[in-house]
C-alpha cells in the first residue's frame, strides 16, 4: 500500500462519510434528506479513485465489491419509502469513519468498536428483519440489503476471529 495515497484516500473519507452518514441519520429521523443520491456520487467517486489507484487502500477488490453493492442499493431506491432503506444502510458510514480514524489514533477505540457492533451487527439485520416484515421492498433491495447483512457479519466473524495480526 502507498503511503501517501492511502493518507489522501483517509483524508477524503474522514472529510465526507461524516457528511454522507449525517444526511442518512436525517434520512431514517424521517426528514427529506439527499442521501440516495450524495450515496451514488460519493461510491462513483471513491470507485474510481480505488480503481485508477488501487494502492491506496489495502483491499481493493474487496472495496470495489462493497461500492458495487452499495449503487445497486441506492440506484434501486426510487419511493421516498425505499428511500428510507438507503439512509438506513448508509448510517454504516459512521462506523466506517471511526474505523479509518483508529489508524491515527487510539482515542477512538472503544466508539470504533461500539459503532461496529451496534450498527454491522445490530442494526443491519434489524431494518432487514423490518424490510421483510413491514415491506414493500423491491427483489433487488431484498438482495443486496441480504448480501450487506451478510458481508458485516462474515467481516465481524474475520474480526473476532481472524489471526491477530489480520484483525480488523
Amino acid at each position: 500500500m502507498h503511503a501517501a495515497r492511502a493518507w489522501w484516500h483517509d483524508v477524503f473519507n474522514l472529510t465526507t462519510l461524516p457528511l454522507l452518514a449525517s444526511t442518512a441519520a436525517a434520512g431514517v429521523a424521517g426528514y427529506d434528506a439527499p442521501t440516495r443520491k450524495a450515496m451514488l456520487v460519493y461510491v462513483a467517486l471513491d470507485a474510481l479513485w480505488v480503481a485508477a489507484l488501487p494502492d491506496s487502500v489495502g483491499s481493493p477488490g474487496t472495496i470495489l465489491a462493497h461500492h458495487a453493492c452499495a449503487w445497486a442499493l441506492a440506484y434501486a431506491a426510487a419511493t421516498p419509502r425505499q428511500a428510507w432503506w438507503v439512509s438506513a444502510y448508509v448510517l454504516v458510514e459512521f462506523s466506517t469513519a471511526a474505523l479509518i480514524l483508529k489508524r491515527y489514533t487510539s482515542r477512538v477505540r472503544a466508539l470504533e468498536a461500539a459503532l461496529w457492533y451496534g450498527i454491522r451487527c445490530m442494526w443491519y439485520p434489524y431494518i432487514w428483519y423490518k424490510g421483510i416484515t413491514e415491506g414493500p421492498i423491491t427483489p433487488a433491495i431484498f438482495a443486496t440489503s441480504t448480501a450487506m447483512v451478510a458481508v458485516q457479519l462474515y467481516f465481524t466473524y474475520k474480526r473476532m476471529y481472524g489471526p491477530r495480526w489480520k484483525r480488523i
